[in-house]
């Protein structure tokens, strides 16, 4: 389970929770496991969990877009977490001689849910297109609703603000440069598409019914965050009520 689905050992020990089997392992003694070597094909270096470095201490400069809001200009709640409809958005991209093609991707704070397109290259035009193509499928006032804010950093895929904001669908704000911390959910849920895209792939041979899936997989992960529910029951919950 852990080598053919990417699970951590605490997504493993809620499946098995709810399964049929007798033998019920805890998180703890499933790492214990790993580390003995006694699960085949798996080491600590291949299950999907968060490794929690030291936060470098970096110096804050203003965005490259100047014109735009910074994230020291986002209000203040957000950091709480409490309200559905905060979203954190990054690109991730193909190996060097692989073809241009990247993913967009969007991380709602709240819930950690994960929404994934494949775009055809990182420029600024292929992520507004994405982004007309969510507003068209799901309607402009819609989308003000479920994307009240959007963080970004300075990439040059996300410089076109006023594109990206256009008919104030949604508030922009820009990270501090080199700060990728402040987008923290995010980086996390990037680490967990590595786990089936690794770095140095073309993401140009990658199916959109592939990326669906990876996307899918994300979203009912259990999360030890959540007491074991996952992202897809919890957006559903507050997408249903905004």
């Amino acid at each position: 389970m852990i080598y053919h689905n990417r699970l951590s050992p605490y997504a493993v020990s809620v499946l098995l929770k709810h399964s049929e089997y007798d033998n019920i392992l805890c998180e703890k003694s499933i790492y214990n496991y790993v580390r003995a070597g006694l699960i085949p094909r798996v080491t600590m270096k291949q299950m999907a969990y968060v490794n929690h470095k030291k936060k470098k201490e970096v110096i804050k400069r203003l965005p490259k877009c100047k014109d735009a809001p910074s994230i020291e200009d986002r209000p203040k709640d957000i950091l709480a977490r409490n309200v559905f409809g905060h979203w954190e958005m990054d690109t991730v991209y193909s190996g060097k001689g692989c073809s241009s093609a990247s993913l967009l991707v969007l991380t709602e704070r709240m819930t950690l849910h994960e929404l994934v397109y494949k775009i055809p290259d990182r420029s600024s035009c292929s992520v507004v297109k994405c982004l007309d193509k969510i507003e068209r499928k799901i309607g402009r006032k819609n989308f003000r609703k479920v994307f009240k804010t959007i963080t970004v950093d300075n990439g040059g895929e996300f410089l076109d603000y006023h594109a990206i904001t256009k008919h104030k669908r949604t508030q922009l704000f820009y990270c501090h440069p080199y700060c990728s911390g402040e987008r923290g959910s995010n980086e996390n849920q990037n680490k967990l598409i590595r786990r089936w895209i690794p770095k140095g792939d073309d993401i140009g041979l990658y199916s959109d019914q592939e990326i669906l899936e990876i996307q899918n997989w994300i979203n009912m992960l259990p999360r030890k965050k959540f007491s074991g529910a996952c992202s897809a029951d919890l957006s559903n919950l507050y997408i249903n009520m905004t």
